[in-house]
C-alpha cells in the first residue's frame, strides 16, 4: 500500500521511505499525478498492525478518488475527513499533511491536518525554515471546513521541502534525550544543498541512526524530500 516507485513528474523530484516499528505500520505516504496536479502527502495513524494499516488504505483510496474529483488540496482533505468520519472508531485518527504540486503553473502548495511541521530549505541562503500544517487530525470531528486551509508555498530552483513522522523527533538515544525537531532541521541545513532527494533522505537517516544508537525504534518514521528542479 505504499509507493514503490518514485514517480518523474515535471519542475520536480521526490523520494521517499517509512521504516515501520513492527511488521504493519501506522505511517503512510502516496504520490498522485491526476492532470496538472502531483498530490503528496504523509499521514500517522494512532496504534500500529492491522487496525492502522486499513486506516491508511481508506485514506489512500479516498484521496486517490477525490484527486480526480477537487483541484485543490482544500476540497481533497475536507472531503476525505468527511468520509473517514463516518468509517472509523472515535478514538482512531490520522494526522496528515498534503502538498500539492501544479505543474502548469510551478507552484507547491499545502493543506495540513494536525500533522508534524514542513521543513523548507532555501538554497539561496542555505537556511532551512520551519513551517507549522496547523488543521486538525483527520477523523476527529465530522467537519473540518473551518480549521483547515490551503497555503502556497513559495519555491525557486534547487529548494527542497522536507516532510516526516514523529517517530523521527520523538525516537530518545541511550541518554534519554529525543532526537527532536532542531537536530532534524540542523540535518537538513546540513545536507539539503547538495543532495538529492534520495541522497537527502539516506543522509537524515544516517544522523538519526548515528544519535540514537542501539535504541530499539518504537515508532514508524516516513521521511519524504521533494527538490524543486
Amino acid at each position: 500500500i505504499l509507493p514503490t516507485v518514485m514517480p518523474m513528474v515535471p519542475g520536480i523530484s521526490i523520494f521517499g521511505n517509512t521504516r515501520p516499528a513492527s511488521e504493519v505500520g501506522g505511517d503512510s505516504f502516496d504520490i498522485i499525478t491526476a492532470g496538472n496536479n502531483t498530490l503528496i502527502y504523509v499521514g500517522d495513524v494512532t496504534g500500529h498492525g492491522i487496525p492502522a494499516a486499513l486506516i491508511i488504505v481508506m485514506v489512500n483510496t479516498i484521496i486517490f478518488t477525490y484527486s480526480e474529483l477537487y483541484p485543490n488540496g482544500y476540497d481533497i482533505i475536507v472531503n476525505t475527513n468527511r468520509i473517514l468520519k463516518q468509517q472509523i472508531e472515535p478514538r482512531r485518527f490520522m494526522t496528515c499533511v498534503l502538498l500539492r504540486w501544479n505543474s502548469q503553473e510551478n507552484k507547491m502548495y499545502f493543506t495540513g491536518a494536525g500533522h508534524e511541521h514542513i521543513l523548507i530549505f532555501r538554497k539561496k541562503d542555505s537556511v532551512c525554515e520551519v513551517k507549522q500544517t496547523c488543521g486538525i487530525a483527520l477523523g476527529m470531528v465530522p467537519d473540518i471546513s473551518r480549521i483547515v486551509k490551503e497555503e502556497q508555498i513559495p519555491l525557486e530552483t534547487g529548494d527542497c521541502v522536507v516532510l516526516y513522522s514523529d517517530g523521527i523527533i520523538e525516537t530518545k538515544s541511550i541518554s534519554g534525550e529525543m532526537f527532536g525537531l532542531d537536530r532534524l532541521r540542523t540535518s537538513v541545513e546540513s545536507h539539503a544543498g547538495s543532495s538529492t532527494p534520495e541522497e537527502l533522505v539516506a543522509k537524515i537517516s544516517k544522523d538519526f541512526s548515528v544519535y540514537v544508537g542501539d535504541q530499539i525504534q518504537e515508532d514508524d518514521i516516513t521521511l519524504i524530500a521533494v527538490l524543486r528542479k
